[in-house]
């Protein structure tokens, strides 16, 4: 018994080591975004009956509101967030890549709106992150981050290549900054961006990202007031 009480605090020892050595490691990462005066909430378009017109139509009709109310800095949306295992995988084609035998293409992609990268304060490294004027109509952009041109690109220009995702092709628009989305103790992976606006249906799911310039739980109550004004029965 007493042998079995020594093992037992010999790895109660080593696991509480393991777990402060993680934690520091998770503290001094750099995630590449900025968590700070940012308020989260969540909704969902398909279950509520929305198409992919009146699902962009809603969103912008969300973004706009939100914009306007004192206390926000800058506002934009996602089809996930950050360090939650919400980000999704989609199976590309890049251009001028040539995947090596049985290499997967399932890469990590955001549908985001736009000012995303602005309100994440994660720094657009080269050419231009999404605007309002991204729409189902217009050409088909995307941004993507260092590590995606690092691993992809090799070492080439990636404004002007086209990656293709669904049959759809975007050209590469801008490159960001890293940031981490599943763990801070994760290497920064490869991650494409597409519009939120081009989306060839209305996502699942739409998380609201409000920077403000207080407390953000103070503008919860304003968020969900806004959102019901224009649906009454969107859950939030």
């Amino acid at each position: 018994l007493v042998v079995a009480q020594i093992s037992l605090s010999l790895v109660l020892l080593v696991c509480a080591g393991l777990f402060t050595r993680s934690l520091q490691k998770a503290q001094q990462s750099d995630p590449g975004f900025d968590a700070n005066h940012l308020l989260l909430a969540s909704y969902e378009l398909s279950p509520a009956g929305y198409t992919r017109a009146t699902g962009v139509a809603f969103n912008r009709q969300v973004l706009n509101r939100l914009s306007a109310l004192p206390g926000v800095e800058s506002v934009t949306m996602a089809d996930f967030s950050p360090l939650s295992f919400s980000i999704h995988t989609d199976f590309l084609q890049i251009e001028g890549y040539v995947p090596q035998p049985h290499e997967s293409m399932e890469i990590s992609r955001a549908y985001v709106g736009p000012n995303y990268f602005r309100t994440l304060r994660t720094s657009v490294i080269s050419g231009r992150e999404f605007t309002e004027a991204d729409t189902p109509d217009s050409q088909f952009v995307a941004v993507v981050n260092q590590a995606f041109v690092d691993r992809y690109f090799l070492g080439e220009d990636p404004i002007g290549k086209q990656v293709t995702d669904w049959g759809d092709r975007f050209t590469v628009v801008g490159v960001a900054r890293n940031a981490k989305y599943r763990l801070l103790t994760y290497p920064a992976e490869p991650v494409v961006y597409f519009p939120i606006y081009q989306a060839s249906s209305p996502t699942q799911d739409n998380t609201i990202h409000l920077r403000t310039t207080g407390d953000p739980l103070t503008m919860a109550s304003s968020v969900e007031e806004t959102i019901h004004q224009l649906n009454p029965e969107m859950p939030l």
